[in-house]
């Protein structure tokens, strides 16, 4: 196979494989239930039956704990808030946000590895 062949077969086999790789870097969701700085989440905007739909242990940033609700006044985030969720560049899963932290695992991008940023729609 000479060069300009290789290149063929990468442009139209290698490429587009690679492309589709499930890296994930933002999603809207629902709050499910929360349990102390965590939250399991609803995937919006997906098909019922994808098994992704659900995702475990979601960090909630400190920026995102409590919504201010008017000049004078904050709530909670709670059950039912729509949340934008980030998932990190690498395996979050040793990370506690008061010690350096050494990544664990070549894991990118995961659903692993989200993190509540912003709270979309509260209440």
């Amino acid at each position: 196979m000479n060069t300009v062949q290789r290149l063929a077969d990468a442009l139209t086999n290698t490429i587009p494989q690679s492309g589709s790789q499930d890296d994930h870097t933002h999603a809207a969701a629902r709050i499910t239930s929360i349990s102390g700085d965590y939250a399991d989440c609803k995937l919006l905007g997906r098909m019922e039956d994808e098994e992704s739909l659900i995702i475990r242990d979601v960090m909630i940033s400190d920026s995102c704990k409590w919504i201010p609700v008017s000049s004078s006044s904050n709530e909670k985030i709670k059950v039912g808030d729509t949340v934008w969720i980030g998932f990190s560049d690498h395996d979050l899963s040793n990370f506690t946000g008061s010690n350096d932290y050494l990544i664990d695992s070549e894991r990118r991008h995961d659903l692993s590895d989200g993190v509540i940023e912003a709270v979309i729609k509260h209440g």
